[in-house]
């Protein structure tokens, strides 16, 4: 049993080339699923079942053995008892001080040694019925040289542990230097740096955090980070207690503990060597580590939210994925019914949540949820692939205010990720729970609850299919403002947000304002002021120049100007959209197009 149980180990570390191998080589499709699923548990099968079958034979050995000696049932009673008694010790040493202290290696080199020591024990009280002196002493030395020979052989590369090779089917990173790896009570953790100084922290291969750490700009994580404490600030100036569900980076907290006006932030997280590795961030996270406002718990959030009767102005939900083990529960109709018992009277509810790697179906499904125990809610984009819920349950989320971004100690994050103004915030506002809330009732997903998991029975093969549920975002990029006419305190401003390089819409912004402007007569219609949308504006103007256009240039008219709607008319302010409209039909070409 021992040596099947060392002999897992360079199994295990080959078997990421292999899941590679396959994962490249099946279709995104039902079909290429199953077959996942088939080669995943196969290989889960080739290395846990051979050790597995001979330990589950000692006890019914054991008990044969005592029986055919007639030691009684009392004595069947006592190795039962003794089994169930180590069964629970052997669980309580290897998670809690093993496993953190060894690793995977070590946890399974020691409890094989053990179970070999074990074995050549019994095998020398049993000397008397052996033929020949020898062979104990052969036994013996057998085993302990092909322990020696595999342990020592076997070599779990960080690199490949860390690479995530179930998600992309590469079972090695290029050009990263892997600068922590620690095998925790829940997860493995690792925090590796890439080529420009991007640094990640990651739980079991799958990224959860990334700081750019050389630069001035920040990356589509650092977005999600800084909105994460910034935006519930700005919806609540006056929180002062924060409760803050995961440590991924320690960004969130750090940047929570970045104003006078927190008081105390509580940041659970549920594995301790997230937090240990994620001082590696350095001054990007300091606060997190060093403020007295900052206290970390190691637990589940249930767990402590049902042992800390507290209550908090602001809860901030930043879990992994969905498709991630035991995440779903924290996107429940529960969890959102009892999460909201921790909420002070004006409390906020702050959830993020992915777009990508799932479906919308799925989203549909944790709205619903929400939506049940929430009287309002405000989604914003971090980037296109991400989004912020802030749910409240004491009347409407409308005001921004703006103090946040006046905070010194903020200055520089912010910045970091092109948050300048309230028009950055307002930007990244896709709607609230009336005007979304009917949109994701249409899609006819039910509700996500412990009791009917929809979300963690689905999620893992929305990941695999690598779908996504982005079609959401595409409310922003509309070729009619739709999200300005639906909901009220939408509205585009006189000049465009800051250019993201995480986010879109302000891009479009400065594309339409700089349209406006030019059909409007308000500056040059040239390739420098436009750059990709001046040749059409030409021929717009050109064409309308004539009084009396010819059939053909009449239907390429329309088609110009229907590409000039969709570009300015979402994403520039109702009085430069009329200005630029009003200019157009003075000219001589007009008329001959429908108004």
């Amino acid at each position: 049993m021992g040596l099947c149980a060392v002999g897992t180990l360079p199994l295990y570390n080959s078997s990421f080339d292999f899941m590679g191998f396959m994962i490249g080589s099946l279709a995104k499709n039902d079909g290429g699923y199953t077959l996942f699923h088939l080669t995943s548990q196969t290989i889960a099968m080739l290395i846990m079942l051979p050790a597995t079958i001979l330990a589950g034979m000692t006890l019914p050995l054991f008990t044969y053995a005592l029986l055919q000696r007639g030691a009684g049932e009392r004595s069947i009673g006592r190795v039962y008892s003794a089994n169930t008694v180590g069964a629970i010790l052997g669980v309580l040493l290897a998670v809690h001080v093993v496993m953190p202290a060894l690793g995977v290696k070590g946890l399974v080199g020691l409890g094989a040694l053990l179970d070999i020591l074990v074995g050549l024990a019994l095998l020398a009280l049993a000397r008397s019925h052996w033929q020949w002196r020898w062979e104990w002493p052969a036994c013996a030395g057998t085993a302990t040289a092909v322990f020696a020979l595999i342990f020592l052989i076997a070599h779990f590369d960080p690199v490949r542990m860390a690479s995530g090779v179930y998600r992309f089917g590469i079972s090695r990173l290029n050009n990263i230097d892997v600068q922590f790896y620690q095998d925790g009570k829940t997860a493995s953790i690792s925090r590796f740096m890439h080529q420009g100084g991007h640094m990640t922290i990651a739980t079991n291969g799958k990224p959860d955090a990334g700081i750019n750490t050389q630069g001035t700009t920040g990356g589509t994580d650092e977005a999600t980070m800084v909105l994460l404490a910034a935006l519930p600030l700005t919806l609540r100036p006056g929180a002062a207690t924060v409760a803050n569900i995961g440590f991924g980076s320690g960004m969130t907290t750090h940047n929570l503990l970045g104003t006078d006006r927190i008081q105390r932030v509580d940041t659970i997280e549920i594995e301790a060597a997230i937090v240990e590795g994620a001082r590696g961030f350095g001054r990007f996270v300091e606060r997190a580590f060093t403020d007295p406002r900052s206290h970390i718990h190691i637990e589940d959030a249930k767990t402590y939210f049902a042992s800390h009767n507290a209550r908090y102005d602001l809860i901030i939900s930043e879990p992994s994925n969905p498709w991630v083990s035991g995440v779903a529960s924290l996107f429940s109709e529960e969890f959102y019914r009892y999460v909201k018992h921790h909420l002070n009277e004006r409390g906020l509810l702050v959830q993020w949540l992915q777009l990508y790697e799932t479906n919308p179906l799925l989203v549909s499904s944790v709205f619903k949820a929400l939506a049940l125990h929430f009287q309002d809610y405000v989604v914003f984009n971090t980037d296109k692939g991400n989004i912020i819920i802030v749910a409240s349950n004491s009347g409407a989320l409308d005001t921004l205010d703006p103090w946040v971004l006046a905070e010194p100690n903020l200055q520089e994050q912010l910045q970091r990720v092109n948050l300048r103004s309230v028009q950055d915030l307002a930007v990244r506002r896709l709607g609230n729970k009336v005007v979304l809330q009917p949109l994701f009732a249409g899609f006819g997903a039910p509700v996500n609850s412990d009791f009917f998991p929809f979300l963690s029975m689905n999620a893992p093969k929305s990941r695999y299919l690598l779908e996504s549920a982005l079609i959401f975002n595409q409310l922003h990029l509309a070729p009619i403002p739709v999200l300005e006419m639906l909901d009220r305190q939408l509205r585009v401003g006189d000049t465009p947000a800051s250019p993201s390089a995480t986010f879109e819409v302000p891009l479009f912004q400065q594309q339409g304002h700089r349209i406006a402007q030019a059909l409007s007569g308000q500056q040059p219609i040239s390739r420098e002021y436009l750059d990709k949308a001046a040749p059409d504006a030409q021929l717009l103007m050109r064409e309308l120049a004539v009084s009396a256009p010819q059939q053909s240039a009449d239907e390429l008219v329309r088609f110009i100007l229907l590409d000039i709607a969709s570009a300015v008319n979402p994403h520039v302010s109702a009085p430069q959209a009329a200005a630029m409209w009003n200019h157009l039909a003075q000219q001589p070409g007009y008329p001959c197009c429908p108004s």
